[in-house]
């Protein structure tokens, strides 16, 4: 779902998440861990992942946006292509997902990082 605009938006509230970064406008997507096919994946991140899965045969994808361990909202798109059960498309997708939201730039680099 679209939204143009949250302030005059009567069929839901806002979520605090858009409303606490003064965002007015922006788009519905599952939250991890809770809605939709994201139910079942990332739920130790519920309430810091929120995007839309996509899949055809050999192919996974997940698009979204997060919130980071230091605050930031970040955007993503991971796409698997030509991925086999083998590789665990899923799961990979998952791991990096995760990692977005471990992020954290408050910290400084541990020694040999850059």
């Amino acid at each position: 779902m679209i939204v143009t605009d949250l302030k005059s938006e009567k069929r839901f509230a806002a979520p605090p998440l858009l409303t606490d970064h003064g965002i007015n406008s922006g788009v519905s997507v599952p939250i991890a861990g809770r809605d939709g096919t994201l139910r079942g994946r990332l739920a130790a991140e519920t309430g810091r992942v929120f995007a839309k899965t996509g899949s055809l045969t050999y192919d996974h994808a997940l698009s979204g946006y997060v919130v980071t361990a230091s605050g930031d909202i970040f955007s993503f798109s991971v796409f698997c292509n030509d991925a086999t059960e083998q590789t665990h498309p899923v799961r990979i997708i998952d791991e990096i997902v995760t990692l977005l939201v471990n992020y954290d730039d408050s910290k400084p680099p541990r020694s040999g990082q850059k």
